[in-house]
């Protein structure tokens, strides 16, 4: 370690400082040095080589104006090339990383194959289209290209439905790097938005995702098919219900399934005045300007425009007209096929779309985080891109999806007919509206909002967090978790108590949901895998429910509720590109750190524990299901202890001249909670926390370890001594002639090695004196005092087997020491008959 520090000589007659007052807001150019010094800290830790400490861009950057966190996104790149979905997610408050979602390649430039394609971009769209069954009549035409994205930009090529997007990115393969071209293609007149990845030296297919998620669980089986009429007891919606002459002519009117109501069979539909929030949607509904006054009357606005697409040209279609007044009053006769009441339809699914919105962007997904928006008034992040919502979808039955572009870019709703007697609609279910919009809220998030490809590894959540939404924003007053939940039961023509499309319904009882984290194994299917996941955050919803209390107020509450719907949110920005469950576990823990202090910890840890995901489970890899190993243990900290907590720690130093010191809580009798006094006026809470002293002097540290039955504390008094170098003292003529050399000279008390630099950071000499070349302008010297940590002989020059031993020639094996600050290998002692070649290779080994 090397602590500097410096004095600046100026070879002018006058000076001029500039101070900046306040530091500026977090942005992408701010925050990597702060990244790379995270990596240098780390790089021990995670095996990197020193071209991975700087080979990164950061791909997104924005800051939560509520919570004042800032979420930083490092995409790892080898020559400026970005290996595909290598996206660390880093969390930081204050200059601090407080939290980071690691996905990195060690080592990573020695793993590519090369830098320079032989395929070119026209010949990769050639390849894709090819793969997927398309042909293309000529060569593509390229429109444009970024060199600095190595990206390129060809016509449609009578394939797609807007311009393909071709980039240049290494894809991961076994333990090499391919460099590939990762062609991204809206296919015309499909339901699918490819990303297909082609080998940029041989041409060949090398894997692809679709943007789309489809949610095609087939037609419900004819045994299960009753013909339910879904009419709430005693209403007749036949016809249109007039609007109370109390409500100002100006505000808008929907006749919806206003939330918590699922579907038709849950309850009514109401008339809603004004529902849009104020903050989320500050100019209504119907507004894309920003100014007073809606732009549109129709289903059409900054966050969705709904609209029909019966014949599937993927278009928009018929989209209701609430006139001047924006009166969205519309029939239903639910005796007679969906197409009779499609304007109801239409305005059910513009709703729902508008409420998600404005409730997730109280709760984090806003627009600089990649919220769907035409407008984003002002805010970070990409306008450009509200929902398409197409109602009564002509491609398919019995089925819905939802794709998700980069930010700045629509998401795309498809939603279909069902299966019935008449047919049903999926539009009327809010619980599959808000599973389809549940998949480009977790698609923006993870990753961050300019990367969208972070959810089509093997073990991922995306099916249980959509399911989660529809779940979550529909319970009622008086619900209780062992309540069994089903899944689109409407849509399947089930009662309200049937299990849905579910292998199970959703339950705290395990009797009536048993699946756990073991289960994966057994799960191939995306739905399958995702209602585990769903499972998981369900109890744990329930639990801060049944701590918190529930809040129907789901913008300004202070509910379980609330509180979950944060998390939630908050861990899919926090954890790493292709996450598996483990990692969203961690991401959860670490929001609540965050955001909370860790308040509900140990709640959060009883529901993953008890659905196999505890403090013991591995989760092998992401990308497959199978390996992961389940158990159903606590952490320490959150098990009942029998005796007050006993306080005890040691810290890596206690004479330092860098001022870095760790410490390390070794507290007994299961202590719970935390608080350190560092001695300088600063103080933590974490268990095991990092403290830097800024100034030289002798300090005296506090622990306080507490749990349920009591605390205790440990006082070690002048424990640590900071000696950090002086600042030096510089001596010399700093008003010469034009042409003229000089000698400066710096002093420097205890001795350190001093070094000169330019203002620019360039080495020009070394020692305590330092002559200038001739200088025809003002120039700026620094003169800089450092010191490193002195050098540690480990072990006796003789045969023992041990730690730091020095052993004979044959002799093969490993030396295990402890550091505890970053450190060097300096020299190792070979005791050998001869002079050759060894390797001695350097291993971090955590725990």
């Amino acid at each position: 370690m090397i602590k500097r520090v410096l004095a600046v000589f100026v070879s002018a007659l006058c000076l001029s400082l500039q101070l900046q007052a306040q530091a500026p807001a977090p942005s992408a150019a701010t925050v990597r040095p702060l990244l790379a010094d995270y990596l240098v800290q780390h790089q021990q830790d995670w095996q990197l080589s020193d071209s991975d400490l700087n080979d990164f861009v950061v791909s997104d950057c924005y800051t939560d104006a509520k919570t004042g966190q800032t979420y930083a996104y490092l995409y790892q790149t080898v020559g400026g090339i970005r290996i595909f979905n290598a996206v660390s997610a880093a969390s930081i408050r204050e200059g601090r990383i407080t939290g980071f979602g690691k996905k990195l390649y060690t080592n990573a430039a020695a793993r590519v194959n090369s830098l320079q394609p032989t395929v070119s971009a026209a010949a990769a769209v050639q390849r894709a289209a090819a793969h997927l069954g398309k042909a293309i009549a000529g060569d593509p035409r390229e429109l444009a290209s970024d060199p600095a994205m190595h990206r390129h930009y060809f016509g449609a090529s009578g394939i797609a439905r807007r311009p393909i997007r071709v980039d240049l990115v290494f894809v991961p393969v076994k333990n090499a790097l391919k460099l590939a071209w990762d062609v991204n293609i809206d296919l015309e007149g499909e339901a699918h938005w490819w990303n297909v990845r082609i080998d940029a030296m041989s041409g060949d297919f090398l894997e692809k995702n679709d943007w789309t998620v489809h949610c095609d669980f087939g037609a419900p089986d004819a045994a299960q098919v009753q013909h339910h009429q879904h009419q709430p007891a005693g209403v007749q919606e036949h016809v249109a219900t007039s609007v109370s002459t109390q409500r100002s002519s100006s505000l808008p009117v929907y006749n919806v399934l206003a939330l918590p109501v699922e579907a038709p069979s849950f309850g009514a539909r109401t008339l809603v005045t004004d529902p849009a929030d104020p903050a989320a949607s500050p100019y209504g509904w119907h507004d894309v300007d920003g100014a007073v006054g809606a732009e549109y009357t129709i289903t059409r606005g900054n966050n969705v425009y709904a609209y029909d697409d019966i014949n599937d040209q993927d278009v928009p279609g018929t989209a209701p007209d609430g006139g001047a007044s924006l009166n969205f009053d519309f029939a239903i006769n639910f005796t007679q096929q969906p197409g009779t009441y499609l304007e109801a339809s239409v305005t059910n699914l513009f709703y729902t779309n508008n409420w998600m919105h404005d409730v997730l962007w109280h709760h984090g997904f806003d627009g600089p985080s990649g919220a769907f928006q035409e407008n984003n008034y002002g805010t970070a992040g990409a306008d450009g891109d509200p929902v398409m919502a197409e109602c009564q979808d002509g491609g398919g039955t019995n089925n819905a999806n939802f794709a998700t572009p980069d930010d700045g870019q629509s998401g795309r709703m498809q939603m279909y007919l069902w299966s019935g007697t008449p047919e049903l609609d999926g539009s009327l279910d809010n619980g599959v509206i808000m599973h389809e919009l549940g998949h480009g809220v977790s698609n923006r998030l993870t990753g961050g909002p300019s990367n969208t490809n972070c959810l089509f590894n093997g073990e991922q959540g995306g099916e249980g967090w959509s399911d989660y939404f529809a779940l979550l924003f529909t319970i009622e007053s008086g619900d209780q978790g062992s309540d069994s939940r089903g899944i689109g039961t409407y849509v399947f023509d089930e009662p309200t108590t049937g299990g849905g499309i579910r292998r199970y319904p959703y339950s705290t009882d395990m009797g009536i949901n048993p699946q756990t984290y073991g289960d994966l194994a057994g799960s191939g299917q995306v739905h399958d895998i995702g209602e585990i996941w769903c499972g998981a955050l369900w109890d744990m919803t329930w639990n801060l429910i049944d701590a918190e209390g529930f809040d129907p107020d789901w913008i300004n509450g202070t509910g379980g509720n609330n509180i979950a719907l944060r998390l939630v949110l908050e861990g899919m920005k926090l954890q790493p590109c292709g996450p598996g469950f483990l990692d969203g576990r961690d991401a959860i823990l670490l929001a609540d750190d965050n955001l909370y202090s860790g308040a509900h910890r140990c709640l959060i840890w009883s529901a993953f524990a008890r659905r196999g995901m505890g403090a013991n489970a591995q989760q092998g890899s992401a990308n497959n299901t199978g390996d992961e190993v389940e158990n159903f243990d606590l952490p320490t900290i959150c098990l009942t202890p029998v005796a007050p907590p006993v306080a005890n720690f040691i810290s890596n130093v206690t004479n330092t001249c860098y001022g870095i010191v760790l410490f390390t809580d070794q507290s007994t009798d299961i202590p719970q909670s935390w608080f350190w006094d560092f001695g300088d006026g600063s103080t933590s809470t974490a268990q095991h926390p990092s403290h830097t002293y800024l100034s030289s002097g002798s300090y005296t540290v506090t622990l306080i370890v507490t749990n349920t039955l009591g605390a205790d504390t440990l006082v070690r008094t002048n424990l640590i001594t900071v000696a950090y170098p002086t600042t030096p003292a510089i001596s010399g003529d700093n008003a010469i002639c034009s042409g003229e050399t000089t000698t400066l000279t710096a002093s420097v008390s205890p001795s350190y090695d001093v070094t000169w630099e330019t203002s620019g950071g360039t080495v020009v000499g070394t020692g305590t004196t330092f002559t200038t070349p001739a200088l025809t302008a003002t120039t700026t010297y620094r003169a800089i005092a450092s010191t490193q940590s002195s050098v540690v002989n480990v072990g006796p020059p003789d045969a023992s087997f041990g730690g730091g031993g020095y052993h004979a020639t044959t002799f093969e094996g490993r030396e295990i020491f402890t550091t505890f600050a970053p450190m060097r290998l300096r020299s190792v002692w070979v005791d050998a008959s001869g002079t050759a070649d060894r390797t001695i290779n350097l291993y971090n080994q955590s725990g």
